[in-house]
């Protein structure tokens, strides 16, 4: 076709274009040179644009979003299992003492365990319901973070747990909470247990994050003591 039309303005010399104007094989060529020229500096433009937006963003906010990180202790976490303050300063006992005595209650479900010259069964179980809101609109999850990475009120590993008794669908039922913020609740086939043995409840005196690497929720587990006298 580009040879027909170069023919054709050989030829005519050239189209009419109107005005007295006739569009010649040099203006032709001129054309489409410049029409080339344009698309090449637009898509140009717009790459040179992205690229200096990518170094600007390297250059001043990547600097400062890691700087904001750090502060915020977004860096490297600190170790997920934390201790406990004890409710009692006599409860100074942690799941990792030998144990003199395991008992299987609910069917092997959980162990009642008691640690080595410790006055304190020890029932160790997975809050439920962690990934809820309480009733101010906070996660229960962005809790957990928190008590993970030490911060907003969980700094130095200062995380008291408790427990509040409650009645759900006309049944008991335990809240279980960090530092005043609920986290979640007993299993539902563990609340039996600790209302009939309520009057017992000393605390707790361990919790351990888990989860929050790969996508996976954040969930705690819990040790509740129980007096043995």
């Amino acid at each position: 076709m580009f040879l027909t039309v170069s023919k054709r303005l050989k030829r005519t010399g050239g189209w009419s274009i109107g005005a007295g104007m006739r569009l010649t094989k040099r203006n032709a060529i001129w054309f489409i040179w410049v029409f080339m020229f344009y698309i090449i500096a637009y898509y140009m433009f717009w790459l040179s644009a992205w690229v200096l937006v990518g170094i600007a963003y390297v250059i001043f906010v990547l600097p400062f979003r890691l700087i904001t990180n750090a502060i915020k202790g977004g860096g490297e976490k600190p170790p997920a299992t934390q201790s406990v303050s004890a409710p009692k300063e006599s409860m100074g006992i942690t799941t990792k003492q030998p144990a003199s005595s395991v008992t299987p209650i609910l069917g092997g479900a959980y162990n009642i365990v008691v640690p080595e010259g410790s006055p304190y069964e020890h029932l160790t179980f997975r809050v439920k319901g962690v990934t809820f809101d309480n009733e101010d609109g906070e996660n229960r999850q962005s809790i957990l973070e928190d008590i993970e990475r030490q911060r907003r009120g969980f700094e130095n590993g200062n995380c008291v747990v408790s427990i509040e008794q409650y009645e759900y669908e006309g049944k008991p039922a335990f809240k279980i909470y960090a530092n005043d913020k609920q986290i979640g609740n007993a299993p539902a086939d563990l609340c039996g247990y600790i209302n009939s043995n309520y009057g017992r409840v000393e605390g707790f005196n361990y919790i351990s994050i888990i989860g929050g690497e790969d996508d996976l929720s954040y969930g705690a587990e819990v040790v509740l003591c129980f007096n043995r006298k």
